[in-house]
């Protein structure tokens, strides 16, 4: 089961001021994508969507390309 992180404060290259992001994991707690926003409303709006779009559903996978390129067992 996936689970969606709660939005804090990240460094981000390049990035003014002081962002917040959170991260997409997966039972393991293995962060499988990391999401930053300028703002910490952003990022709680961005993240209670993502964790909508992935609540109720019967699978979530890598796209072929991913597993590819970091290696299948990095997405199980």
């Amino acid at each position: 089961m996936w689970k969606v992180g709660d939005g804090e404060p990240v460094k981000v290259l390049r990035a003014h001021g002081y962002p917040y992001g959170f991260n997409v994991t997966r039972e393991a707690g293995k962060p499988v994508v990391s999401f930053a926003y300028t703002t910490r409303d952003a990022a709680g709006a961005a993240a209670t969507q993502i964790s909508g779009a992935i609540e109720h559903a019967i699978e979530v996978r890598a796209h072929p390309q991913a597993e590819a390129h970091w290696g299948r067992e990095q997405w199980r």
